[in-house]
């Protein structure tokens, strides 16, 4: 084990238990409700129109933080899972609606796939810490059956899109390998994971180019889009957690994605890239701060542990703020490029904490 990383790794640590964790914790409404962004001051934006699973993404941070022992959050998860819950029905059937007003007005009852993956995500992780979620998985759980493909996996929502994303898949696959880890039983008509897997081999991964397919046609032919390599780096860490729970080896794919999206040598992973017979070529000069967190997910899977220590340094001089807030995005300079702070952006941060512990064993 690299001494630099468990220094690193404690840091991490240290900065989500003293400085985020608290913050983010006074920033939380009365209602329950967390708010989409803050102004860079600090102050919540009233105005900005709230993606309903960010409610799901903190009830998740809250609830491994409380695992963890980092935090107690069992009144802040209850919270935010009631109001997910009873702010998000939809009218039209099983699940959750898509995007709120600060209100509580609905801008958009659409049920997305990408979003129910948190929403189940959040209820399995509240089910840990504080239970009584059990009758609510098993209701979300009814949207999987409506929302199944004949050609595999799922429609992106209803009412549906024209194309099809792997990204709503992985976060499926990342449920369900909570759900395992947790030594609970998958919903009953919810996705499994050996299902998502599969998906992954035939689908999803692009050997010719060493990357992640993110858009298809119903019938899964790939649509020309940009990669996006955080997606990339993502699904290394995630195939390095099934071969813990599963055994079954996704070396091959891990280091395939893993050197391949590395290619170019660059310090912080950019948003999108395109292929060239020279390699890959920047789509976007733009680096979010997730994407950087998912590549140090992958070097801890790797086994690459002294890129993850310089990675997490990295994070702490650069991208996270002493106050517990963040740098959501910077240009090819360096520049910061961000004029919010985007609230769920702390599920990536909160994971990577989580994981570097675990690894560096602090």
């Amino acid at each position: 084990m690299s001494p630099e990383l468990v220094i690193t790794a404690r840091r991490l640590r240290e900065w989500t238990c003293e400085a985020a964790l608290p913050f983010w914790a006074g920033v939380q409404e009365a209602s329950g409700a967390w708010p989409e962004e803050l102004y860079k001051d600090g102050r919540a934006n009233p105005d900005a129109v709230r993606r309903h699973r960010v409610q799901a993404r903190q009830a998740y941070t809250y609830a491994l933080a409380t695992e963890r022992g980092w935090y107690k959050g069992e009144e802040i998860v209850h919270q935010t899972i009631d109001f997910m819950w009873e702010a998000g029905q939809s009218s039209d059937g099983p699940g959750l609606i898509h995007r709120l007003k600060a209100d509580g007005s609905v801008v958009s009852g659409r049920r997305d796939l990408y979003d129910h993956a948190f929403y189940m995500l959040a209820l399995v992780w509240a089910e840990h810490v504080v239970g009584e979620q059990s009758h609510r998985i098993m209701q979300l759980s009814r949207l999987f059956r409506e929302l199944k493909h004949a050609e595999g996996g799922y429609h992106e929502g209803l009412p549906d899109d024209p194309f099809r994303r792997q990204n709503p898949h992985m976060h499926l696959f990342e449920m369900g390998l909570n759900m395992r880890a947790l030594g609970q039983e998958p919903p009953l008509l919810g996705p499994e994971p050996a299902d998502i897997y599969r998906l992954f081999e035939t689908h999803f991964y692009q050997a010719d180019q060493r990357a992640i397919g993110e858009y298809f046609d119903q019938d899964w032919s790939l649509q020309e889009t940009p990669f996006e390599p955080g997606h990339a780096m993502e699904w290394v860490w995630l195939l390095g957690w099934w071969e813990r729970l599963t055994g079954v080896s996704t070396r091959h794919y891990r280091d395939s994605l893993y050197d391949s999206t590395l290619s170019a040598g660059r310090e912080w992973l950019l948003d999108a890239e395109v292929p060239t017979d020279q390699g890959w070529e920047a789509e976007r000069e733009t680096s979010r701060l997730w994407v950087q967190t998912e590549m140090i997910k992958a070097h801890l899977t790797q086994g690459a542990y002294e890129p993850a220590a310089r990675g997490i340094e990295g994070l702490l001089e650069h991208w996270l703020e002493p106050r517990g807030t963040w740098v959501d995005q910077r240009g090819a300079c360096g520049q910061d490029l961000a004029t919010t702070i985007p609230t769920s952006t702390f599920y990536h941060i909160i994971t990577l904490a989580s994981e570097a512990e675990r690894v560096a064993e602090i």
